[in-house]
Parts: structure tokens; C-alpha cells; sequence
């Protein structure tokens, strides 16, 4: 397995997720995975891996829909701790917040300079990345993989 960045992003809605980039930083290329209903960054983290070898570089992150039941902070200047607790996971995930967690991958990826990106899903992240492409256009996005839709 190849070694990784641990890093994390905030959405457009001032979500903070966690992630794992792995690869070549400098490379043009990224694939971004989107796991499954109740998936985390380890899923399929072994797959993440041999994309970055294949690209140049591949992102894994924890979307809303991250383990069954887990928590989420949500940046917020008027709060006194500067931060929203939010209850996440596969129990209390809303499907359509998977746009802004995607947007907000995306967006980190095109402040680390990548131009190409493609999108991969694995069982329900396929949804997501179907979903999210049916509302958001981005020249960016190359492409989709959809793995066990």
C-alpha cells in the first residue's frame, strides 16, 4: 500500500470531513472514492491505493453517511465553540447532503491543483456520484466509475 496524507476538508455548507489522500501530489489526476451507506475511509482503502498508482493520486473521505451512527462538525462562527455537533451515519443520513460532501472533495482537490478528477463509487456511493452529477456540472469531473451499483 502506498503512504497517505491524512487530511480534511470543510463543504460548502461548512461541513468538516476527514480524509486520506494518497499518491502523488504533484500529479494532474485524481480519483475521488465515494463509499457506501455506513462506509468510512477504510473502505475499500486497498482499491484507493491501486487507484493512486494508476492516476497519479486518489482521495478517500468520510461522507455523511459515514458508520452507522457517528458524529460531524459543522463550522459556526457565532457558536462560543466555533463549531455544530451534528449526528451523522447510515441511521441518520439525508441523501442529499451527498452533494455538498462531494462538492467540498472536489473543491479540495482543486485548490491542491489537481484538473483532472473522476469520480468512483462503490454501492451506494454510486447513487451519491449519479445523484451529484445530475445537479452539479463541473468541468472538472472526466469521468464516473460505479462499482456494485
Amino acid at each position: 500500500m502506498q503512504k497517505c496524507l491524512p487530511i480534511n476538508f470543510v463543504t460548502p455548507k461548512k461541513f468538516l470531513l476527514n480524509g486520506l489522500l494518497f499518491g502523488e501530489q504533484k500529479s494532474k489526476t485524481v480519483f475521488i472514492f465515494i463509499h457506501g451507506l455506513c462506509g468510512t475511509i477504510f473502505s475499500q482503502i486497498n482499491l484507493v491505493s491501486e487507484l493512486a498508482k494508476v492516476g497519479g493520486a486518489a482521495l478517500t473521505f468520510n461522507n455523511r453517511g459515514s458508520g452507522i451512527i457517528s458524529k460531524v462538525k459543522q463550522l459556526d462562527i457565532k457558536n462560543k465553540k466555533g463549531y455544530l455537533s451534528h449526528i451523522i451515519g447510515g441511521a441518520h443520513e439525508n441523501f442529499t447532503d451527498c452533494v455538498d460532501d462531494i462538492q467540498g472533495a472536489i473543491g479540495f482537490c482543486v485548490s491542491k491543483g489537481f484538473k483532472k478528477i473522476f469520480l468512483v463509487g462503490h454501492s451506494t456511493g454510486c447513487q451519491k456520484i449519479v445523484y451529484y452529477l445530475s445537479r452539479i456540472k463541473n468541468k472538472n469531473i472526466l469521468g464516473a466509475v460505479l462499482l456494485a451499483p
